[in-house]
């Protein structure tokens, strides 16, 4: 063959080419998304991908993961805006051939997707009409064809009631019809929900045992409640006034607290004191010590003296009574003695005087007097009967006269007293 015949061909394939590339969309760049579909919904590889209904790119590939899923790259144009977290797709007819195409929905999260690859659950497979007839084999055919049978028997001569049926759904239709929207609204929300929800099962999978124990537990709690609802409805009534007891009590206890509160700054204040007690106390206990032990071996010579000192003290207590009603007799005397010293001494100068005479020739004549019990005894009547008049007759006043002589007859009754235990009487 010659050059003229083949260049004119070269030149139409390489014009062929060219337009293939531009088809394809060569020269433009690409990004790709990744999808993981139940099924590949008769996709094949250059399958379209559309967005809003044009054209931005084809399925790259299709493989099975060993899940038993189709895994999708999606090539498209990077120009045709970037693909958000919750993206999703729907798989549906191309033409009336049965080819199939990609209408790809890139999502309102403005978070974009990156590598990551639009799960299972945002995706959707459109159902044809030969799957339905595939599924109307000639069983289901026969038992529709029954029911539809029976269907008609039974609203037979029942329109009016289908009607008002019909008439009374069609609220229920509105109402459903916003909940399905409001779902679909919350369709993002619900999709995290489920996949934490999925996280959440697999995790607690492994601890089926446990949670099956705990489930039985609770469920045993609940039946003791149950069998004690009596006692708890009794528990129940009373609770009222427990709370007003209660409330009472509170009270008291906050008027209680408003009363304690200058003694709590009185021990916020000694309390630094405190504190520096209690740090000392270790020292002290240190210093204690020699001394306990000191003690603690001269413990038995005590106890010892104390059961040979106890004999002592009981016979010698007698005595010691004796000896206090003597100071207590004695008092009066030691008084009346303490006011009547100067006199007594004044008396014996003067009677120290009085039995020293001399005679003519200056010779001295002492007399000596001796004061025994009886001699006492026998100037006690006289000290005690000592008329008032007599006393009355001293210079310093009626008054006066009167209280030292019964400060005398006390004195010589007390005097007496003493007298007679000192003889024995």
């Amino acid at each position: 063959m010659s050059v003229r015949r083949v260049w004119p061909w070269a030149v139409v394939a390489l014009l062929v080419g060219a337009v293939v590339l531009l088809v394809r969309g060569g020269g433009t760049p690409t990004t790709t998304v990744g999808v993981e579909l139940a099924g590949s919904g008769g996709l094949r590889v250059d399958s379209a991908v559309q967005i809003g209904g044009v054209a931005v790119g084809r399925v790259a590939e299709l493989r099975v993961t060993p899940q038993d899923r189709v895994r999708a790259t999606l090539e498209i144009r990077r120009d045709a805006g970037p693909v958000n977290a919750d993206a999703s797709i729907l798989v549906r007819p191309a033409n009336l051939l049965g080819e199939k195409l990609v209408d790809l929905h890139v999502g309102e999260a403005r978070r974009p997707l990156g590598d990551r690859r639009i799960p299972v659950g945002r995706t959707k497979v459109t159902v044809e009409l030969d799957q339905v007839l595939d599924v109307l084999d000639g069983p289901v055919r026969d038992r529709l064809a029954i029911l539809v049978d029976e269907t008609a028997v039974a609203l037979s001569g029942r329109g009016r009631d289908l009607r008002r049926t019909l008439t009374g759904l069609a609220p229920s239709v509105e109402d459903t019809t916003r909940l399905v929207r409001e779902v679909a609204d919350q369709d993002a929300a619900l999709r995290r929900l489920l996949e934490r929800s999925g996280r959440t099962l697999a995790t607690l999978a492994p601890h089926g045992d446990r949670i099956g124990e705990l489930v039985a537990t609770t469920a045993a709690a609940l039946q003791a409640t149950a069998d004690g609802r009596e006692e708890l409805r009794a528990t129940l009534a009373r609770a009222p006034g427990t709370l007003r007891r209660l409330d009472t009590t509170l009270q008291r206890l906050d008027a209680a607290g408003t009363a304690l509160r200058p003694a709590s700054d009185g021990l916020r204040a000694v309390a630094p004191a405190l504190t520096a007690t209690l740090h000392d106390l270790p020292g002290f206990q240190r210093a204690a010590r020699p001394a306990l032990r000191s003690v603690r071996r001269a413990s038995p010579d005590l106890t010892r003296l104390g059961r040979e000192v106890t004999p002592v003290v009981a016979r010698a207590l007698p005595t010691l009574r004796a000896l206090e009603a003597l100071a207590r007799d004695g008092d009066a005397l030691l008084r009346s003695l303490d006011l009547g010293a100067p006199h007594l001494l004044g008396l014996l100068e003067n009677w120290a005087r009085a039995i020293q005479p001399r005679d003519g020739l200056g010779h001295v004549f002492r007399v000596s007097l001796v004061l025994g019990p009886d001699t006492l005894r026998a100037l006690m009547p006289a000290l005690a009967d000592e008329p008032e008049a007599t006393a009355t007759t001293r210079r310093g006043g009626a008054v006066a006269a009167a209280s030292r002589t019964e400060a005398s007859r006390r004195a010589a009754r007390g005097l007496r007293r003493a007298i007679d235990r000192a003889v024995g009487r």
